[in-house]
């Protein structure tokens, strides 16, 4: 009895997810390391999604910048050009 009291407030201690598995039969230990692997992986997949959306929008940063630079260059090498005829 003295067990069953001590693993009842540990699952009242523990996160929500841990709760619901101890709940369903598994042990606190698989518990907590099946609710870490899946924290980890929504993590990890959160971090490569905005990762990528930050690479593409970085990219077309770029794109708009290069463009910006090369019509500014190419308008002052005209007026150039066209002082020295």
């Amino acid at each position: 009895m003295l067990i069953l009291c001590n693993t009842i407030r540990e699952v009242k201690n523990t996160k929500p997810l841990n709760t619901v598995f101890v709940k369903n039969g598994l042990k606190a230990t698989a518990s907590a390391l099946l609710t870490l692997t899946l924290g980890l992986s929504i993590t990890i997949g959160v971090i490569t999604l905005f990762s990528n959306y930050i690479a593409i929008e970085f990219h077309g940063i770029i794109k708009e910048l290069t463009a910006i630079v090369k019509t500014i260059f190419s308008k002052f090498y005209e007026r150039n050009l066209i002082k020295k005829i």
